[in-house]
This record gives C-alpha cells, sequence and structure tokens, in this order.
C-alpha cells in the first residue's frame, strides 16, 4: 500500500494543502518519518506560518476534502483534534 504526504500550510490566516505524489511511502511510518525533515524546512522559508502533516493511504485521501483538512487543522491549533 502506498502512503502520500498532505501538507496544511497557513499563512496569514490563509491555508492550503499540498498533497505529494513523489515520493510514496510503502509505511505510515516511513511517511511519518519522511515530514519530521519538511516541517524544519517549512518554518524555515516561513516563519510566521502555522500547518500540520498527515500520512494518508490512497483509499484515505480520496475520501479527504480540502475542507475536512482546514477544519483538522484548525481543531489541531485549538487543540481539539479529532479524526476525519
Amino acid at each position: 500500500m502506498n502512503y502520500f504526504l498532505v501538507v496544511v500550510i497557513c499563512v496569514w490566516g490563509e491555508c492550503n494543502n499540498f498533497i505529494t505524489t513523489e515520493p510514496t511511502f510503502k509505511t505510515r511510518e516511513d511517511c511519518a518519518a519522511y515530514s519530521e525533515t519538511v516541517v524544519p524546512r517549512i518554518q524555515k522559508n516561513l516563519p510566521e506560518s502555522s500547518g500540520t502533516t498527515y500520512c494518508f493511504n490512497e483509499q484515505e485521501l480520496s475520501e479527504i476534502t480540502d475542507e475536512m483538512l482546514n477544519e483538522r487543522h484548525d481543531q489541531f491549533m485549538n487543540n481539539e483534534f479529532k479524526d476525519i
């Protein structure tokens, strides 16, 4: 099964979602480990941003909408994290 890294970045109240198509990951753990290298680079380049990362398989990714990701990010930032 392939896993994809999804990055949600918010800058000045505007949020965008980015889905990696390359590389794909064989396990959720590999994806999560890679995301730990991405976050510091984003924070360095956009220090005023907030955001989070997710690792979804193909089925999960097909069920997720931008609105759901933004809502999930808002809950995460407000310590009200809930699964989609």
